[in-house]
């Protein structure tokens, strides 16, 4: 009886278990990142659905690496588009460790910058400041190349929320 009883409440568990990860949701489960608009509307991106996305290159050096790179992934302003979150002023990234810097929306069609998903043709990793990295056109915008910019080259970005 004590087995029978054991098993039923494993499967009682079990299906619960069940039951909450349908409600998040596969897309959340996978989600790459996660965009908030000013309404607080979430919408979740996985690999593929940022990818599907219009790309660009931005060939630039930054103070976090060595050397000129080609970085490559959606522009910013593709990710706001398919998220319905381009009315606000301000951009809140967050990383995976909770470090949060601001970014002035006017950035966006000033300088063009991406989430970068690659850097030389390589996918970005957790260990080498991926999966998303927010990378500016440094080495061709130099007013860019200043210490107030590099703070906003935020690496290992998980959300972004529109104020």
């Amino acid at each position: 009886m004590q087995d029978t009883t054991r098993r039923h409440l494993m499967a009682i568990a079990a299906g619960a278990l069940l039951a909450a990860r349908a409600g998040r949701g596969l897309a959340a489960e996978q989600a790459l990142l996660t965009v908030a608009n000013a309404a607080g509307a979430a919408t979740a991106f996985d690999r593929a659905a940022l990818e599907a996305l219009p790309q660009a290159t931005i060939a630039t050096m930054t103070p976090f690496t060595e050397g000129m790179s080609d970085f490559g992934g959606p522009t910013m302003q593709a990710v706001l588009e398919a998220a319905n979150a381009t009315a606000g002023t301000q951009l809140r990234l967050t990383a995976l460790n909770d470090y949060t810097v601001d970014v002035p929306m006017s950035d966006l069609a000033a300088y063009g910058p991406i989430l970068a998903m690659r850097q030389d043709g390589k996918l970005l990793s957790v260990r080498n400041k991926g999966p998303l990295w927010l990378i500016y056109p440094l080495s061709q915008r130099p007013e860019l190349n200043v210490p107030k910019v590099h703070d906003r080259l935020i690496w290992q970005v998980k959300t972004v929320a529109v104020t």
